[in-house]
């Protein structure tokens, strides 16, 4: 769960064509209350509907199964296949270099790698990376967690190469985190010089400023 994305557990509704029905439902009223589109993708599973997520984007409405177990594993399974290996939460740059050395390149083609050669390539995640080139995945839906860090950031409409601009900001924000980390109950540690709060260029017309950590 992030800002812009939120897992809910549907599995009440009793049906996929239910399921359906309330996410577009949902859809009209974030646009008729927000005037914002929002795409929505159902699945058996958390990692299923993570992945179907980049499918229709921004405004698409994704369904992966059916409410009959051996029909929707097939139409998972299906899903899967032909795409990247990259698809895969946890597959990045690196790990997809290491693929490729063996000519792997989609999920259907990582399947035909046996566990041992998987745990050869990757290690103790293989037995996950199995279960989730298969689209199989428990991990349940949380209401409520702890909090790890704290933070803030903020993107500028335009370039800056201000000092004072940005140093200002700086400020404010860790200020800001401050504050919340005092409503949240933590302690708060101050170093002298302090070399974890720096700004992070990125390779786009913004800069995002400001990383703060907890402590207990």
């Amino acid at each position: 769960m992030s800002i812009d994305e939120a897992y809910f557990d549907l599995s009440f509704s009793g049906s996929y064509q239910k399921v359906v029905d309330i996410s577009k439902i949902i859809k009209k009223e974030i646009k008729e209350k927000e005037n914002l589109t929002a795409s929505i993708d159902i699945g058996p599973n958390k990692l299923v509907a993570k992945i179907a997520s980049y499918m229709q984007k921004p405004n698409g409405l994704t369904v992966v199964g059916a409410d009959a177990e051996k029909t929707s594993t097939e139409l998972v399974e299906a899903f899967l296949a032909p795409l990247p290996i990259r698809k895969i939460p946890g597959i990045g740059p690196k790990t997809e270099q290491k693929f490729l050395a063996v000519e792997v390149r989609k999920i259907e083609e990582l399947r035909k790698l046996s566990r041992k050669e998987l745990e050869s390539l990757m290690g103790k995640w293989s037995s996950e990376l199995y279960e989730k080139i298969w689209g199989r995945d428990e991990s349940p839906i949380l209401e409520s967690y702890e909090i790890k860090s704290i933070g803030r950031e903020e993107t500028f409409l335009y370039d800056t190469r201000s000092l004072n601009f940005v140093v200002k900001r700086l400020e404010i924000m860790c200020e800001d985190v401050i504050k919340n980390f005092k409503e949240e109950g933590l302690r708060v540690l101050v170093l002298r010089p302090l070399p974890c709060v720096l700004p992070i260029l990125k390779q786009k017309p913004d800069h995002t400023l400001c990383i703060a950590r907890q402590t207990r």
